[in-house]
């Protein structure tokens, strides 16, 4: 395998991949709300998962959109979310 090649599957291995998730709150006060968040997958592992972000998936959809464009990796994404809600 050429030098060029390794460095590329080397690369494609470490990419992350953001997608949506969705699920519902379970405090209190929200008790049952659908809530919207992300998961970080490396490959096929998830790396990092943040799942009660918003209850507007629109908001979310945009963070996700975000995360990959800017290629956010699991060592920033928690920066990312906090920076992206304050």
């Amino acid at each position: 395998m050429k030098q060029a090649d390794k460095k590329l599957t080397a690369h494609l291995q470490t990419e992350c991949k953001t997608i949506l998730t969705e699920g519902r709150c379970e405090a209190e006060e929200c008790e049952g709300v659908t809530v919207y968040g992300l998961a970080m997958y490396q490959g096929d592992k998830p790396v990092a998962v943040i799942s009660d972000i918003s209850s507007y998936r629109s908001n979310v959809e945009e963070l996700v959109a975000l995360c990959n464009r800017a290629q956010v990796t699991k060592d920033t994404i928690w920066d990312v979310v906090d920076d992206y809600l304050t």
